[in-house]
């Protein structure tokens, strides 16, 4: 009884009778369905989930009219209960991933679940990998696609965001997009984004290594050029680069949490001055600068991963010495 009295039920007692009746009048403070914040899109549907565990599912529902569908709830914690929502189809998924899933699930004894993302590290199946092992998205096309592919989505109540599995490597570098376009294009914007995740990983790494010890794989015109920039600079060129490495990360925390206008204004007022500020007062080169900024362009902005984790594969990524 107290479990439904604290979901806004009613109870309406009758005298002279054994049972009574549960009447749904609770009014629950919820978002209206919005523009996604996170995950940007020109084709397809724009609105995201809502931190309504039973709005995200009447989405889902209304755009899958298939009776196969299945929705099992499951209560997390023991002084706090969570839900949380197994949704996939019954038809095409494999049993023993959803029963996977349910024995995880229930295997969690936390009462601190309190959105999708910490959820999924208690999922993980390495808890100390740098590589997030679910996907998770607030957009549902994609989550509706991952489904109609035999995958499971996850919910939490009061949680934006869903936890789609399993997914392997290459999942983040999908979007939701690649299917709206001709596979050709999609086909070689993927191959864009494994580029550029390997740019993100190595290209500053590789600078360093060159510039430091194989200065000989640099042409020599090429060379003089590094050596006019690096005349001044009294730093070698790993801390050179951990120092604008740190930049960049101050720069995008700060992108982060600020308003949106201000962030804008921030990110690029904030690079242009402190980038020309440092290469004017000698502390790194200007090599170095479009190093750095082509690789943190390529790590996160155009891969496309997981990013509602608050970028924390994005960072994990920047680790490259």
């Amino acid at each position: 009884m107290s479990k439904y009295i604290l979901d806004g039920f009613t109870f309406i007692y009758l005298p002279f009778e054994k049972k009574g009746l549960f009447a749904g009048v609770g009014d629950p403070v919820e978002r209206s369905l919005g523009k996604a914040e996170t995950e940007s899109l020109v084709y397809g549907p724009k609105i995201s989930f809502t931190e309504s565990l039973s709005t995200n599912i009447k989405v889902l529902r209304h755009n899958i009219s298939n009776p196969n569908l299945v929705s099992d709830e499951i209560e997390l914690g023991e002084r706090v209960k969570q839900k949380v929502r197994i949704v996939y189809l019954n038809d095409i998924v494999d049993p023993e991933l959803v029963t996977s899933i349910k024995d995880r699930l229930n295997n969690i004894d936390r009462d601190d679940i309190m959105d999708s993302s910490v959820l999924a590290q208690f999922l993980d199946d390495n808890p100390y990998s740098f590589f997030p092992q679910y996907l998770m998205s607030e957009l549902p096309d994609r989550v509706i696609y991952s489904i109609n592919n035999g995958k499971v989505a996850i919910f939490v109540d009061r949680s934006p965001t869903a936890v789609i599995c399993p997914s392997t490597f290459f999942s983040f570098f999908e979007t939701t997009e690649d299917v709206y376009l001709r596979w050709i294009l999609s086909s070689v914007l993927r191959w864009l984004r494994m580029i550029s995740m390997v740019l993100s990983i190595l290209f500053t790494a590789i600078y360093v290594a060159a510039v430091k010890f194989h200065y000989e794989v640099i042409p020599s015109k090429l060379l003089v050029k590094f050596c006019q920039s690096r005349e001044q600079i009294p730093f070698p060129p790993i801390l050179e680069a951990l120092l604008l490495e740190i930049m960049i990360d101050l720069l995008r925390e700060a992108g982060a949490r600020l308003p949106s206008k201000v962030a804008q204004s921030m990110g690029i007022v904030g690079g242009i001055v402190l980038g020309q500020a440092m290469v004017e007062a000698g502390l790194t080169s200007n090599i170095l600068i479009i190093v750095v900024a082509l690789s943190a362009l390529s790590g996160s902005f155009v891969v496309t991963i997981a990013t509602l984790e608050t970028g924390s594969l994005k960072k994990k990524m920047q680790l490259r010495f």
